[in-house]
Order: C-alpha cells, then structure tokens, then sequence
C-alpha cells in the first residue's frame, strides 16, 4: 500500500507540474492539435493565436490560445491544451478547453493601429493554481478509487471546473496590432492573426 501510494503521488505531481507549466510560446498558428473551434470562429471579424508548445518530463504539452473578435465588439479569449504524462505503467491524461476571459472592444481589431479592450469577465487567477491542484486531485481520486488497476486517468478542465466571474477592473488596456500580429501589455509574447 505504501509503494501505490508514493506512485500515485508522484504521479499527482508530475500531472500538476504539467499543467502549472503551460506557458506560451509564439509559433506556428496552424499547428492542428486537434481541436473543434468551427463554433467559436463563426461570426469572428478576427483571429488571434499564440500556439503552446512545451515539454514537462519528455513528455509535450501541446495547445493553443485563441483570441476571436466578433462584430458586437466583444471578444473571447478560449485556451486548448493536451498533455499526456506517463510513469510506471499508469498514464494521466490531461485536457483543458475552457473560456478564459470576455470581454469588449473599442476600435478595430482587424487592422495595424491600437484599440482599446477590457474584461468584463474571467477565470479567478489568484486561485487558477490551487483550483487546477484541488480539481487534479478530485479527479485523479474518483478514477483511481473506482478503477485501481487502471492504466490511464483523463483530467479535463473547463469552464465547469475554471468558471467565469465577473471583472472587477472596469480599466481598457490599449493593444497594438502591427503586421498580423498583436501585442498586449505586460505579456511577452504575441499573438499571430489567423483569421
């Protein structure tokens, strides 16, 4: 019991160094990781991507953020991520697609220049890490309670588990767009147009 149980810890922990290690990097927007977005492009004037490709233990985190513009000036920030962490004959499985944040926009996201956005509603990122830690536990727990000969455990994160709440900063953050690709305050990356 006592070696299952430092498996299953180790398991655990490589699982929320994986997802506590999802930063973005800017590369190639078309990189199919298999997605469905057709719903949430219908209607977008313009679309942003920053792709997420990073590496925990050999093992790939592979994702996108997309940012989509509608013609209401309001806009949706929605994540995608996959990664898969294996050791010792058991491998986790984790997937989030989730909303991060909406919000609306004053100018033209289409075009090179600036416009002016804010959030009218977003994940809780002061909590983002141990909500992710709590619910990586719950459901690793639930499968491997009810199947512990398992091989494979799936964790999915949306926006049941990482719901929106409303902003409580009402300020516009002016953002830059210049050749396709568009620039936010405090971020160091960028995000290349798609659509």
């Amino acid at each position: 019991m006592k070696k299952t149980s430092k498996l299953f810890a180790g398991i655990l922990a490589l699982t929320i160094l994986a997802l506590s290690s999802c930063a973005n990097n800017s590369s190639d927007p078309s990189s199919d990781i298999g997605f469905d977005d057709s719903a949430l492009q219908e209607g977008a004037i313009a679309v942003y991507t920053d792709t997420i490709k990073e590496s925990v233990m050999e093992s790939p985190i592979t994702g996108k953020t997309n940012i989509y513009f509608y013609s209401d000036n309001t806009f949706l920030i929605h994540i995608y991520a996959y990664n898969k962490v294996s050791a010792k004959g058991l491998s986790i499985k984790t997937t989030m697609d989730y909303d991060f944040a909406k919000g609306e926009y004053i100018g033209d996201p289409t075009s090179d220049g600036t416009f002016k956005a804010r959030f009218l509603k977003q994940i809780d990122k002061s909590t983002l890490d141990e909500t992710i830690e709590n619910e990586t536990m719950k459901q690793t727990t639930e499968q491997y309670i009810k199947n512990p000969n398992t091989s494979l455990i799936s964790i999915s994160f949306t926006n049941e588990e990482l719901p929106l709440l409303e902003s409580t900063d009402e300020s516009y953050e002016t953002i830059t767009i210049s050749e396709r690709k568009m620039y936010i305050p405090k971020e160091p990356h960028h995000y290349i147009r798609s659509k």
